[in-house]
């Protein structure tokens, strides 16, 4: 097997957790901060600021900044240090180089993200915990950050199986934590591409007109666009939708603006709250008929 085994021990040894730890909180606090500046100099929607919203996102955030550093980052490590000394999964059943190997790990993750996203939409039980994310009705940097602590945790541990499944390599598991922290922060900025460049960008991408399209309150557009990096998932599993344009999407969740707290206390109990009437399961999926039924009236008044 051609590993380079020197360069996984010294991305392994337990000594170097904490500065990888610093290293996924500078790369998250540098793209929030490229985000941010973004939407304030070119603005593509010019988004109320809120303060208790954005605060409350960065407050979520912060509760989970024990989880959000180190989780997704050490305990994807761990696993990768764990197959790599038992032997265990496929990349270690084969004679690959080990660029190949972090190349396999990147697309093996994105795509474990891609399917965890679709059943966060899904199972009732887990979209208590992914609501958050899309309670928010202003798309900003900071929803990418809007995550309950519970579904940071839940996806770190969902894609350390993978890491121990696929004997991934351990570069490619914090390229890969680095690129879904950049990408969740631009694709929820309130930013558009230059038309050219997000024709071709998304080609490969996920951009932030795609991603607007998946927080749209209508069921065909919100059931789609699950990817976090790449298209190809989408391409692959028939959920890219391209339409929409984003200046005729209304976003936030389907049970109405009663579920959008801008607290930090409402955002962490709203996965133990119930949605109005229906059954989880039916409002998530039924209950934006309604919600749409009012949104005429309300911008006609």
């Amino acid at each position: 097997m051609y590993f380079e085994i020197e360069l996984h021990e010294r991305w392994l040894v337990p000594e170097l957790d904490a500065p990888f730890a610093l290293a996924r909180v500078a790369c998250a606090l540098s793209g929030l901060a490229l985000a941010i500046g973004w939407e304030r100099t070119r603005p593509y929607r010019r988004v109320p600021r809120q303060a208790n919203r954005a605060w409350a996102n960065l407050g979520l955030w912060g509760v989970g900044a024990a989880l959000a550093p180190l989780l997704p980052l050490v305990v994807g490590l761990a696993a990768a240090a764990w197959a790599a000394s038992a032997g265990v999964g496929l990349l270690h059943q084969l004679a690959v180089p080990w660029p190949v190997a972090l190349l396999a790990t990147v697309l093996v993750l994105d795509a474990t993200s891609w399917l965890l996203h679709r059943l966060y939409h899904a199972l009732p039980l887990l979209w208590r915990v992914h609501r958050i994310h899309h309670s928010d009705i202003h798309l900003s940097a900071t929803t990418g950050v809007r995550f309950h602590p519970l579904e940071v945790a839940l996806s770190a541990c969902v894609r350390a199986a993978a890491v121990v499944a696929l004997g991934a390599d351990a570069l490619g598991v914090a390229a890969f934590e680095g690129l879904l922290l950049l990408a969740s922060q631009l694709q929820h900025a309130d930013v558009r591409l230059p038309s050219g460049v997000e024709v071709w960008l998304r080609r490969v991408l996920v951009t932030p007109d795609l991603h607007r399209i998946h927080h749209s309150l209508r069921r065909q557009e919100a059931d789609s666009n699950y990817g976090t990096v790449l298209t190809l998932w989408d391409r692959l599993g028939g959920t890219l939708r391209t339409e929409p344009a984003p200046a005729r999407i209304s976003v936030g969740l389907p049970d109405g603006p009663a579920a959008d707290p801008d607290s930090l206390v409402g955002l962490l109990a709203l996965p133990f709250r119930s949605t109005r009437g229906a059954p989880l399961a039916q409002s998530t999926r039924c209950a934006v008929s309604a919600r749409e039924s009012l949104a005429p009236k309300r911008n006609a008044g």
